[in-house]
């Protein structure tokens, strides 16, 4: 059991060197991108959004911690053979699984909930949103849509119910090119290929020898609805692809945990048994990987606070149109009210 406690003290150490390192980071990006917002926020509220933005960078700070943490334990326990150092790596998983259950359980379930309560601090601290329907339904129902509609607020069960959906939708879409397409005769059909780019999608060229239809039913087949299955089945792909980069993101940290880990620990077997390490190189390496960590975490931050941009911009536009909505109801209640007293 060496090997986990020397795992979890090299661990612990990194870690923390981690989030001091972080904390740095957090306040030159933070000073860089973000204004005053304990100029804007209440006190506690601007510390809640401080935080918040702090701890986006917790599950990258594991993931290499423990890769840190291997090459220290590994390389304290001077390990020759490929037997012991199965061993040892297959001990070492009794602290890297539990890590990675804490790290999923972070990057699918609490990070979500924490940017909803990112995003209402951002609303407040944003002027060109109007204010005088805070409490107004229309408003709030407006809100969660557009809250809905963010793939870093979607939880795991919407997200996946989104993708499966978009993937049905998408190949409905293309099945319908793919049917339209092998209508045309050679010449169209290779137009309105090149034309809506249906290759690029999966789409097989595909003609008719024959063609049974009208010329006119062969155009509007062409310029009609090939176009509008090829647009519908464009935007769903890029719908696709950026519920699957969120997927992707929620998920990389997880992996990452055991690449690190065992990486880690065959590069610094790999250096004992074939070529001894020189101090010199470990200190080298370990100022290598703290630079990287920084261009890492302040990538991290940059992307959180890059997501929540167009925030204010929606939220205002959903706002704008709640209050004509209102507007109108209540235009259309004083005509009635007219009409009924004549």
């Amino acid at each position: 059991m060496d090997i986990l406690k020397k795992l979890s003290k090299y661990f612990i150490i990194t870690l923390a060197i981690m989030f001091v390192c972080s904390f740095v980071v957090l306040v030159d990006k933070f000073h860089k991108i973000e204004y005053d917002v304990f100029d804007v926020l209440e006190t506690y509220k601007a510390l809640k959004y401080f935080f918040i933005l702090g701890v986006t960078a917790f599950t990258a700070s594991v993931a290499y911690s423990i890769g840190i943490a291997a090459l220290f334990a590994f390389n304290k326990l001077k390990v020759q053979t490929w037997k012991e150092f199965v061993c040892k790596l297959g001990t070492g998983l009794l602290l890297v699984i539990p890590l990675s259950a804490m790290v999923y359980y972070c990057d699918w379930f609490v990070y979500p909930q924490m940017k909803k309560e990112y995003v209402r601090l951002k609303l407040e601290m944003t002027d060109n949103v109007p204010r005088d329907i805070d409490d107004n339904r229309t408003y709030h129902a407006y809100f969660n849509s557009i809250k809905n509609d963010m793939p870093m607020l979607i939880s795991k069960a919407r997200l996946t119910y989104k993708l499966d959906s978009l993937k049905n939708a998408f190949d409905a879409a293309t099945d319908t090119c793919s049917m339209y397409l092998s209508m045309l005769p050679d010449t169209m059909a290779a137009e309105a290929s090149n034309k809506y780019r249906l290759g690029s999608m999966g789409v097989e060229l595909t003609c008719a020898s024959q063609p049974t239809t009208s010329k006119d039913s062969l155009i509007y087949i062409q310029k009609v609805l090939l176009y509008q299955y090829a647009d519908e089945a464009w935007d769903t792909q890029a719908e696709i692809r950026k519920l699957a980069n969120e997927y992707s993101i929620r998920t990389r940290y997880t992996a990452g945990l055991y690449i690190s880990y065992i990486l880690s620990a065959l590069v610094i077997f790999l250096f004992r048994r074939y070529y001894p390490i020189k101090k010199i190189l470990a200190v080298l390496a370990i100022l290598i990987v703290l630079s990287y960590m920084y261009k890492v975490f302040g990538e991290v931050v940059e992307e959180y606070i890059e997501d929540t941009r167009s925030i204010p911009r929606k939220i205002s536009n959903a706002t704008d149109r709640a209050i004509l909505n209102e507007r109108l109801k209540v235009e259309t209640s004083n005509d009635t009210i007219k009409e009924n007293r004549k």
